[in-house]
């Protein structure tokens, strides 16, 4: 077997597992219900990326990092979230899904829709870092890293039944 037939070999199993994982890891989002706006998942992607530099392969995967932070066990806030983000956050959902904006009296409003958003991103932002109440959603690692034996598993049969050979072992004649 040529180095250009491997290469080819690792590629499509490369991309077979590639589609398999996204498809996994958007299966756990929806399991462990890491989803809010859908965003995550629109947001994951992955790239076969052909043939790097001396004959490797390489897979591309990326996703909304606030996805990660869900995944993490510990995080610690030591400054205030961007408060931009935040009023994106709110804008997304809409001032009527938050029955209280600070500042005013519960049930009244700010006559000014912008002012609203700002005081509510501001109370979610200071709670945010004053208390640190993170639940961990552990969505990536074990799905994501339990797929990487099977992929090794996978390549070497391919090239044990492409060539007839026993990596790592002797030659079948």
């Amino acid at each position: 077997m040529t180095n250009e037939e491997l290469d080819k070999l690792v590629a499509q199993e490369l991309e077979e597992w590639a589609r398999i994982v996204v498809l996994r890891l958007a299966s756990e989002i929806r399991r462990k219900k890491v989803v809010m706006s859908e965003k995550l998942l629109k947001s994951l992607q992955q790239e076969v990326l052909q043939q790097t530099a001396s004959g490797a392969q390489a897979m591309y995967l990326a996703f909304n990092e606030s996805g990660r932070m869900k995944d993490m066990t510990a995080l610690s806030y030591k400054k205030m979230p961007p408060i931009e983000a935040i009023e994106e956050f709110v804008k997304y959902f809409g001032l009527s899904k938050f029955n209280y904006v600070p500042g005013y009296n519960k049930g009244t409003m700010p006559l000014n829709q912008s002012k609203a958003i700002n005081r509510i991103a501001w109370g979610i932002a200071a709670n945010k870092l004053a208390v640190n109440t993170h639940k961990p959603k552990k969505w990536f690692s074990k799905a994501f890293y339990g797929m990487i034996d099977p992929l090794i598993d996978n390549v070497v049969t391919k090239y044990q039944e492409a060539t007839g050979e026993v990596i790592g072992g002797v030659a079948k004649f």
